[in-house]
């Protein structure tokens, strides 16, 4: 160890001993901010899953109405990583991330909760567009503010060029999706209220219209690719500047807007021209159509529990027998006489391997054969060994193939070869051909799957060769065993 290295150890040491620092590796918090060298990753932000958690289960234990507990979101659980958000960007997976896992029934969709009382929703805050204002906020302090920070910032962020022209995020801890969008959100809204014109760019900053002359000089390719870096108390002074023209604007007209105070902006979606975050989230937020009939359902004169029973009414989100889906159970029917042909297919993507399977059994469910083809062995098989024995019945889940057997229409081009022999056997035989579930098709769905899996056809005469997954399909279908669908 070197001198210098000693000396730094030890001046460490000492800073231990009197202010009780303490080396920690990984991140650490600061002032309730992570910090790391390095990028932040998802299980920094663990803590306010944590935070969020136990608000939860406090709120479980008491005794909450549904009215209650709305306030309690947006009042509380809203407002936790306000504080957070407001320094850094956080995770979408964090944000979505729920209190349990578990899985419950969503009535309506969160999309929908998150509009305003006004358009039908309950108006908790969408987290994505709050991080976009939050960031539009800090950048707005940075252009415009004037404390020791902002002075910092603008110093080192921007570096003598407009914010339009910056596409690097700043400050530090901010995305670039968010930066995007709150630069997109504070650039639409700058405007330049007087003063002596020393601080505006005459090109870049909106002070004449509703955007920067920049834009209209796009449609002029010579006065384009003129220097865009001059400020309006300059600009005034050329008169003879082929742009005054151009714009359709005398210089004596601009110079009547000067004035020897200094230059002020404006925030344009607040009356006062104050820059709020209110007003940056609802220009970040895609607004819907607003009713005011769902305003009234909350008036104060009417019961917080009342109206929320209402409004979930109005969303038909009452538990009903009418809105509740139960599961449906699903079994295989052997056939009556003779025997019954199952028959399934499956592929492995839209451009990945396709294959099917099928199982002939008899009356009492005996397994007689079965097959796994990969492409299009299977139907030589079934036009061969269907033609030695009665299929009686022949099950499938696949609706389209039904319907296009009962309409005689080809579903596809490329199945044609096989498709003719098909509907001649089926003319001989004339099996009732019955639509089933695909959990009353298992056996023949695992065959299809084993054909896909192994990029190979098989043919199983004997029990004892079929897949074991299949010799278990085989077993619940035999014990009459029904199988839940959803």
């Amino acid at each position: 160890m070197d001198e210098l290295a000693l000396v730094v150890l030890q001046v460490t040491n000492i800073f231990k001993l009197l202010k009780g620092y303490r080396h920690q590796t990984g991140s650490m918090k600061y002032l309730g901010i992570p910090l790391k060298a390095g990028r932040l990753k998802v299980q920094d932000f663990k803590f306010l899953v944590d935070n969020v958690t136990r608000k939860l289960a406090g709120w479980r234990s008491n005794i909450l109405s549904q009215a209650g507990r709305t306030v309690l979101i947006r009042s509380v659980l809203l407002s936790l990583p306000v504080y957070l958000a407001s320094s850094l960007s956080i995770p979408k997976s964090i944000c979505n991330q729920g209190s349990d896992g578990q899985h419950r029934r969503h009535w309506v969709a969160w999309s929908a909760l998150q509009r305003p009382l006004v358009e039908g929703g309950l108006n908790f805050r969408n987290f994505d567009f709050l991080q976009v204002a939050l960031a539009a906020k800090q950048i707005w302090n940075i252009l415009h503010g004037d404390s020791l920070w902002s002075r910092y910032a603008k110093q080192r962020f921007l570096k003598q060029s407009h914010f339009s022209d910056i596409f690097v995020p700043f400050p530090l801890g901010i995305s670039k999706p968010i930066f995007a969008k709150a630069k997109e959100v504070v650039l639409a809204n700058i405007r330049w209220l007087g003063g002596d014109g020393s601080s505006v760019n005459f090109y870049k900053d909106t002070w004449i219209g509703p955007s920067p002359l920049m834009h209209v000089l796009r449609g002029n390719p010579s006065l384009a690719q003129e220097s865009h870096n001059i400020m309006i108390n300059e600009m005034v002074l050329d008169i003879n500047n082929p742009v005054w023209s151009f714009l359709n604007v005398s210089p004596s007209y601009v110079h009547s807007l000067l004035s020897t105070s200094q230059d002020k902006f404006i925030w344009a979606a607040n009356p006062q021209g104050n820059f709020t975050v209110k007003s940056a989230y609802d220009l970040a937020f895609s607004h819907g159509v607003s009713r005011g009939a769902w305003a009234k359902l909350w008036h104060h004169v009417i019961s917080p529990r009342a109206a929320m029973f209402a409004w979930r009414l109005l969303h038909r989100a009452i538990p009903v027998s009418a809105r509740i889906k139960l599961p449906v159970l699903v079994k295989w029917t052997p056939p009556q006489v003779d025997f019954c042909l199952n028959v399934d297919g499956a592929s492995k993507g839209n451009s990945g391997y396709c294959g099917g399977g099928g199982c002939i059994r008899d009356s009492h469910g005996n397994f007689i054969c079965g097959f796994a083809f990969f492409m299009v062995l299977g139907a030589a098989f079934w036009r061969r060994q269907g033609r030695s024995m009665m299929i009686s019945v022949v099950f499938s889940d696949s609706a389209t193939l039904l319907r296009a057997i009962a309409v005689g229409r080809v579903p596809h081009w490329s199945v044609f070869p096989w498709w003719r022999g098909i509907l001649d056997m089926l003319q001989v035989l004339k099996p009732q051909l019955v639509h089933t579930f695909r959990e009353g098709n298992q056996v023949a769905d695992s065959l299809a799957n084993f054909a896909c899996s192994n990029a190979s056809s098989f043919l199983f005469l004997e029990l004892s060769s079929i897949p074991p997954l299949t010799r278990g399909s085989l077993l619940v279908d035999n014990a009459g065993l029904p199988s839940f669908r959803e």
